[in-house]
């Protein structure tokens, strides 16, 4: 996702392109409810629909009308691009989950501003990104720096979640 997600902000139409994957995944959801499975699925959305305020009202419109449904959908909010309006934002990620959904920073530590997010955005889950799990196999320094992640993750009351996690050795 990360080449389409940083060609729509690039292109301009990353407000348009969130909104449709938003809406396909609610679709798929709603097809699994009406089967009688409750999945659960995340979507990325980029920093920069959060700085626009038709994105921001579309997507609590689009979830509004799909109350029963909204609490099987996670977003992701990735580090592409840097959130401009923290407070915009912070407001945004609280509507979210006040309404059910669960928020996520994804691909945490992989960008340059993973602790500003962290300082400013209150969420549920810290996806830390997939380099810290390689390094945590190779180095005891990456190993170090994984639990000390995951130690602020759990400090500050949010799960973390590994990138990049395939066997049982990788998730200890």
């Amino acid at each position: 996702p990360f080449e389409f997600i940083t060609f729509g902000e690039q292109s301009g139409i990353i407000n348009d392109f969130d909104l449709i994957v938003a809406e396909k995944v609610l679709d798929i959801l709603r097809h699994e409810r009406k089967h009688g499975r409750h999945a659960r699925l995340a979507i990325n959305v980029s920093g920069k629909s959060l700085g626009s305020n038709l994105f921001i009202d579309t997507f609590l419109n689009l979830l509004r009308e799909n109350k029963d449904i909204r609490g099987n959908l996670i977003v992701e909010i990735t580090e592409s691009y840097k959130i401009e309006n923290m407070k915009m934002a912070d407001d945004f990620v609280q509507t979210l989950r006040r309404e059910g959904s669960q928020v996520c920073l994804d691909d945490f530590g992989s960008g340059d501003s993973s602790f500003d997010y962290l300082r400013h955005l209150l969420v549920d889950f810290i996806k830390i990104d997939g380099s810290y799990v390689r390094d945590a196999m190779k180095t005891e320094r990456g190993r170090t720096l994984l639990k000390a992640m995951a130690n602020l993750c759990r400090n500050l009351e949010m799960q973390a979640i590994g990138e990049m996690v395939e066997t049982e050795k990788e998730a200890e």
